[in-house]
């Protein structure tokens, strides 16, 4: 008698991961080239029974269509490595196995926050920062299915290649996760008024973004420069005044002091002669102070000369 040659069941098509919004329905996609064994769905590794209104696939599918629609997709339900099966056909053969799949019912996280250590940054105040020293900040944003992607920027600036996020299971929500993403950053002067945002990006918001925003005051050292240095001879009797013009943060002060002499000049941006005298003449030197520390010190000579 004539043996045909047995032809083995295979999968044609395997199922994808899926995520779907909470309440959606979704399909996810087996079929089975030659079935002859039984469909089945494993989720999280125990099997799915056929639920009306639920959970809907045919076990004995003629076409080798075995996928299954999941409805009113619920996070707490659903959500999960879900894994199409056919029976074995015989003692020597073995159960059809697709590899496992993710199915994520998606749910919003809590908009992101920042952390300075674990300081809370308020949104919109400013947050006090001195030049050239690295900062570490955190962006937290909670209880979100899949965890939000994390981004970083100053202005329109991004900066989250200087940072880095770790994602883990949110010790609050069940099946939720905590996103963190660690900004090591040093801030400089031209940050001062800019705006740092942490921004959070999630298929489930509404606007696809969340984001907090807050204001820098950089703080740093006073920079000074002259003006109304003499650029000629100057005469006895005429009028002289020169500034020293600061850029500091926090506001500084400024300090003028007459070579040879051990006490302070005077304490004001700016030195006026009017008129000038002889005894005027000499080296003033000027420098300005702010909690940040003290800028360099600038010279100007005042060479006063008599008929």
């Amino acid at each position: 008698m004539f043996l045909g040659t047995y032809a083995a069941q295979q999968f044609e098509i395997k199922p994808s991961s899926v995520e779907v919004n909470p309440g959606d329905t979704a399909v996810l996609t087996c079929k089975v080239h030659n079935r002859q064994g039984e469909c089945a769905w494993l989720k999280d590794g125990k099997v799915m029974g056929k639920i009306d209104t639920k959970y809907e696939f045919s076990r004995e599918p003629p076409d080798g269509d075995c996928s299954i629609r999941i409805r009113n997709a619920k996070i707490e339900e659903d959500d999960g490595m879900w894994q199409c099966q056919v029976t074995q056909i015989a003692l020597t053969e073995p159960t059809l196995t697709a590899p496992e799949v993710k199915f994520t019912v998606r749910e919003p996280p809590m908009p992101p926050k920042i952390e300075d250590n674990t300081n809370l940054l308020p949104a919109g105040e400013p947050y006090p920062t001195q030049e050239g020293k690295q900062k570490r900040l955190h962006c937290i944003s909670r209880k979100g299915n899949p965890p939000a992607k994390l981004k970083w920027f100053i202005e329109d600036t991004d900066i989250t290649s200087m940072s880095n996020q770790t994602n883990s299971t949110d010790v609050d929500k069940p099946k939720t996760w905590q996103a963190v993403s660690v900004l090591d950053y040093v801030f400089q002067k031209d940050h001062n008024g800019k705006m740092l945002k942490c921004v959070a990006i999630h298929a489930a918001y509404e606007t696809l973004t969340k984001d907090i925003k807050i204001p820098l005051e950089v703080l740093y050292l006073p920079e000074i420069r002259l003006e109304g240095q003499p650029v000629r001879d100057i005469e006895e009797g005429e009028s002289v005044s020169v500034k020293c013009v600061v850029d500091a943060n926090p506001q500084a002060n400024v300090i003028w002091k007459k070579s040879g002499y051990s006490s302070i000049y005077a304490l004001k941006d700016q030195i006026e002669f009017m008129p000038v005298k002889r005894s005027d003449s000499g080296i003033y030197s000027c420098s300005a102070t702010n909690d940040v520390g003290t800028s360099h010190e600038l010279e100007v000579n005042i060479d006063v000369k008599c008929e």
